[in-house]
This record gives structure tokens, sequence and C-alpha cells, in this order.
């Protein structure tokens, strides 16, 4: 366990979780799930476990799973790059130093697929161009993953506007840009406001027009054909990269 991050333990007694009476494991904790609550009324379930020595938790009922940051950023509705930030400054470590990739959290790394967050200082000591081929790599698909998540977030602002559901769209690109953790409605709605915006906003603009005109030609709703953010996801790909 890093030296830098707290242990799982502590942080689920902090926040006055429930553990098991009776626990068959000291390595494999069981508690009652804060965040489905499907246990909560059988005193004999506990579909919560956290490993100690990994310091990860999961749900066996939701499937809710992660890190000990990701753990505590549930508990306490924070961000977890805020949380990361806060045990880094505790510890002595600055962002100062640091290449941006390296500040990525654990649950914005698996969002590019990464299972584990790497060991930059590991990796550094090892084999000096491989951490710096392997940070450049990362750090470029994080910029895509962002800029296509932009594109899907500026599409939805225009129809949201154009159907006058302005602040459901809004809704829905804040629940993006809790996802990634990173800022969105106030960056479209910037570029929105902009006299001369980016070429990458024609095409964007053209394709929500396209569903615009597609719904009202086979007279369907307008408000049903405004996609839930999750159903378009792979929009940014017909759009392509920014």
């Amino acid at each position: 366990m890093s030296a830098i991050l707290p242990s799982i333990v502590e942080i689920a007694q902090q926040n006055n979780l429930v553990f098991a009476r009776r626990q068959y494991s000291k390595k494999e904790l069981a508690l009652k799930c804060p965040f489905c609550h499907a246990d909560e009324n059988n005193k004999d379930k506990h579909y919560l476990s956290i490993n100690v020595s990994k310091n990860v938790f999961k749900c066996f009922f939701c499937g809710i799973k992660g890190g000990v940051l990701r753990f505590e950023s549930l508990l306490t509705d924070t961000p977890e790059k805020e949380i990361h930030d806060k045990y880094r400054i505790s510890s002595g470590h600055t962002k100062s130093n640091l290449h941006p990739v390296e500040q990525l959290t654990t649950h914005q790394l698996s969002q590019l697929g990464f299972l584990n967050k790497p060991n930059w200082r590991n990796l550094k000591k090892r084999d000096y161009e491989y951490y710096l081929n392997t940070r450049e790599w990362i750090w470029k698909e994080w910029v895509n993953y962002i800029h296509s998540k932009q594109y899907l977030a500026y599409q939805l602002l225009i129809i949201g506007i154009a159907i006058g559901k302005y602040q459901k769209v809004i809704a829905q690109i804040t629940k993006i840009e809790n996802e990634v953790q990173t800022p969105l409605v106030d960056r479209v709605l910037e570029i929105y406001s902009q006299e001369k915006r980016p070429k990458w906003t024609i095409q964007a603009e053209e394709f929500a027009s396209e569903i615009l005109n597609a719904s009202s030609s086979c007279k369907m709703p307008i408000e049903e054909a405004t996609p839930d953010y999750k159903s378009t996801e792979s929009v940014p790909s017909i759009g392509g990269r920014i």
C-alpha cells in the first residue's frame, strides 16, 4: 500500500459504515453497502467487501468497485481528483513537478481501459525512455478522449437550445463532466458564446441539425429525439476527433 494513500478500513470507519459482526477473513472485510442499500433490511447480509491489503472495495450486489480514493470520493461526494490532491499535499508531494498524465486518477484511467494506475516512479527508475513513451501515449489517449466528450457535450447543448430544453441538456452534460472528472459545462458554454468558434464546432452543429431534421421529418416529438448522453457516447466517432 502506498504511503500516500489512506487505509480503506479507516475511511469506512470515518464514514460510519456498518461492519459485519462476524468476519471470516482479516484480508476481506464485509460491510453494509452504503451505495445500493440492498442489504439494509437483512441483518445477515453484507454485500460490500473491502480488501485490506489491496485497499480496494466491491459490492457484490450493485457491482460498484474501485480503489480507496474512489471509495472516499463516493462516500463524501467529493471529486476523486480533489481527494487525490489532498493526500498528495499532506504527504509532501506537490503537483507542480508532475506531468498532467501522472495526475490522472485511477477512475479516469479506467475510462481508457486501464485496470490499474501505472507506478510512474518505479517506471521512471526502471526504464526512463519507456517511461517517457508510455506517458506520452497515455496522455494523447486522454486528450483525445476528453475532446470526444467535449464534442458530444457541445452537440447536446446545440440540440437543447434548439428545442427549448436547455436545463435538461445542461444536466446531461453535467453527468458526463462528473464521470470524466473534467470541466465540460463551462467549456462548451464558453465556446458557444464566442464570436468565432473553433472549426470543429461547424461539424458538430451540422450533425445536431441532422438529428433535429430527422425528428421533424418522421413527426417524432422533438423531445423524444433528444438522446440521453449514455446513448450518444458513440456520436463523437461520427464527427471524428477534434
